[in-house]
C-alpha cells in the first residue's frame, strides 16, 4: 500500500516536472511541497490524479535542463553515487615503509 502511494506520487511529480532528478526537485521544491500537501491531507491520502490536482495546485514548474543529469526511475533514486570520500585502504599499502625504503 505504501509503495503504491510512493509510485503514484512519483508519477504525479513526473507529470508536473517532466522528469525526476535532484536538480528539478531543488528548483521546484515549492511545487513538490504543494503537490504533497494536496495528495496527503491531514495524514490521509486524498487524490493522486493529475487532472484533479490541476484545479488545486497553482504553482508553475520551473524548467530544468535534463541533458546533464540522469533521470531517476523507481530504483534509480537508491542507486545514485555516494557523496563521501573513498577510503584510503584501497590506495595505500598496508605495510608502512620508512623514508629510507626499509620496512618496519
Amino acid at each position: 500500500l505504501v509503495l503504491e502511494l510512493l509510485q503514484r506520487i512519483a508519477r504525479v511529480i513526473k507529470d508536473y516536472l517532466g522528469f525526476l532528478n535532484e536538480d528539478s526537485f531543488r528548483k521546484n521544491f515549492v511545487l513538490v511541497y504543494e503537490l504533497l500537501d494536496e495528495v496527503i491531507d491531514f495524514g490521509f491520502v486524498q487524490t493522486t490524479s493529475t487532472e484533479v490536482l490541476k484545479s488545486y495546485v497553482f504553482n508553475e514548474p520551473i524548467v530544468v535542463d535534463a541533458a546533464h543529469l540522469p533521470a531517476l526511475g523507481p530504483a534509480g533514486i537508491f542507486m545514485q553515487g555516494t557523496k563521501r570520500m573513498p577510503g584510503t585502504a584501497v590506495t595505500k599499502s598496508v605495510v608502512a615503509n620508512e623514508p629510507g625504503g626499509r620496512k618496519r
